[in-house]
């Protein structure tokens, strides 16, 4: 369960962060090194001020859980209202007229953010497994 779980993060963030470098083709060395330092700085901030509070709360709701369990019970209503209301945002902030160099520091902070937890749930994927075995 958990590194399924820690895939569907890595991969969303790996995307997010994939979509900034697209977008960054047409810019300088200078700005992309500066919206990627900028992003890395603000996926750090972001991870420690909201995203370690959800993983870990997921981790142990899943832990107290029945050994089989679906997957839509893993996380709280509210986890999910984040996701839906986060994938929105993301939208508009797409279609908006911004530059694309502040869409792209968006969506490396995001997107690592994401990365960074999902290490969480690989973690404990792998200590299980080394538990078990």
């Amino acid at each position: 369960m958990f590194a399924v779980i820690g895939l569907v993060w890595f991969l969303s963030g790996t995307f997010l962060v994939v979509i900034s470098a697209v977008q960054a083709v047409n810019s300088s060395t200078l700005q992309v090194l500066v919206v990627f330092l900028l992003g890395v700085l603000l996926a750090f901030a972001i991870y420690y001020s909201a995203v370690r509070k959800i993983v870990t709360n997921n981790i142990h709701r899943i832990v107290s859980m029945p050994e089989k369990v679906h997957m839509t019970a893993i996380g709280a209503l509210k986890t999910y209202m984040s996701a839906v209301f986060l994938l929105l945002i993301g939208i508009v902030i797409l279609f908006s007229s911004l530059p694309h160099e502040y869409i792209a520091v968006f969506t490396i902070s995001v997107g690592g953010s994401l990365i960074i937890g999902s290490i969480s749930f690989f973690r404990r994927y792998f200590n299980q497994s080394l538990k078990a075995g």
